[in-house]
């Protein structure tokens, strides 16, 4: 009996985590996280109609991020909109057997920490994603993120009343959301390119730009520019090519881009410097803050991809999972990804391993004699310490005597 009881439990986890948050659930819309000038937020979508498994459910993509994280775009004028349809996109074929099915995507297979084919139960799939857009991620309990995190990245079977490309991007758009941006992207890529939907492109863009990872984009950039002419499309097909040496090619749609009308600015000017970073190209960019309010998703990847220090006062413009997905940025000190990462860990995004291996490279990088007194000795301390020790560095920790509250709860 006990090992049914945990059989059950663990098949009825997913559902439960996105039921038992349902009294956190937000009631406005979320709205899309590009900047001006980069596709207006379209309408809720009507009700879509029931969808057999394993084909896409008939709606638009819809709006990306509550308000409270980042600004809402414009969208440019029908005119100003290039015609990228009208370009061929390369498709590649691949063998029958190296298709992978939309009926479980997932990372995690049970026994290795997913909570198995039958996580969200029986529930509709048109139920779950209600409940999904509209949480006001990221949520208030650590254990609950974590619950809700291990639901979504279960190889788990796809819901009724959804097709499994909607799917994984819905799930990929709350993990994007809960602050699990390196998640929400390798979650999208587990999807074949050719079974993308306009919902799983837009989807992909914001666990790229999250992750600060704009090459995520190069396999799908020409199928997404494609899907409607949005010039966020077009400046990834840009970076693409720049990334790949095709300096000229990235300098032409640069320029197309620049055309559309409200986009321009600090916007293309990063775009411009991610296709720099390629080789045959001689672009030197400069990024200027003054004047930019407002941090969004696409200022926050591009930046942190191409090492552009964020001022910190932007940061109180967006949400905390923008916290969180900073704390993993790579190209930033670890010194400097401190205030982050104690951010991320209450929010369940980090591991107390990955944050005890944080604060000890930052112990590493500290010159010996500046070392005491700070919060990663203590933490040291609080490992390796004599008895004594390490309980008094446990009691500085946890009352929190710095200038980071969230330090003593991390």
């Amino acid at each position: 009996m006990p090992f049914r009881t945990r059989r059950l439990a663990l098949a009825l986890g997913g559902a439960t985590a996105l039921i038992a948050l349902a009294p956190a659930i937000a009631q406005r819309s979320p709205e899309s996280i590009l900047p001006p000038g980069f596709g207006e937020p379209a309408a809720p979508p009507p009700p879509a109609a029931p969808a057999t498994p394993g084909q896409p459910a008939e709606q638009p993509p819809t709006p990306l991020i509550d308000n409270g994280a980042i600004a809402a775009p414009e969208e440019a004028t029908a005119d100003s909109t290039l015609d990228n349809a009208a370009a061929p996109v390369e498709v590649y074929d691949l063998p029958a057997e190296a298709r992978r099915s939309l009926d479980r995507v997932g990372l995690l297979a049970e026994g290795a920490g997913g909570l198995g084919a039958g996580a969200f139960g029986g529930s509709d799939g048109r139920y779950l994603t209600s409940l999904m857009r509209n949480l006001n991620a990221p949520i208030a309990s650590r254990w609950a993120s974590i619950l809700l995190r291990r639901a979504l990245l279960s190889q788990s079977a796809t819901p009724t009343g959804i097709g499994g490309a909607d799917w994984v991007a819905e799930r990929t758009w709350l993990l994007v959301r809960m602050g699990e941006a390196d998640d929400a992207r390798t979650l999208a890529q587990r999807v074949d390119s050719d079974n993308y939907t306009p919902w799983l492109y837009e989807a992909t863009m914001q666990a790229a730009l999250a992750s600060a990872d704009p090459a995520a984009l190069c396999g799908i950039a020409d199928a997404g520019a494609a899907q409607g002419g949005k010039a966020a499309w077009l400046l990834a097909q840009a970076m693409c090519a720049g990334l790949s040496g095709e300096g000229g090619t990235a300098s032409s749609l640069i320029a197309q881009a620049r055309q559309t009308r409200g986009v321009g600015g600090i916007d293309v000017l990063l775009a411009e410097k991610v296709a720099g970073a390629g080789t045959n190209t001689r672009r030197a960019i400069t990024i200027q803050w003054d004047g930019v309010d407002q941090l969004t998703a696409w200022r926050y990847g591009l930046a942190t991809a191409t090492g552009v220090a964020i001022p910190a006062e932007l940061f109180a413009t967006v949400g905390p999972q923008v916290q969180a997905w900073a704390a993993r940025a790579p190209l930033f000190d670890p010194a400097m990804r401190l205030a982050e990462a104690d951010r991320a860990a209450t929010l369940g995004v980090f591991s107390s391993a990955a944050l005890a291996d944080l604060y000890g490279q930052v112990y590493d990088a500290t010159d010996p004699s500046d070392r005491g007194g700070t919060p990663a000795d203590a933490l040291r301390s609080a490992y390796s310490g004599a008895s004594g020790a390490r309980l008094s560095a446990l009691r500085g920790i946890w009352s929190g005597n710095d200038d980071n509250p969230l330090r003593g709860y991390a």
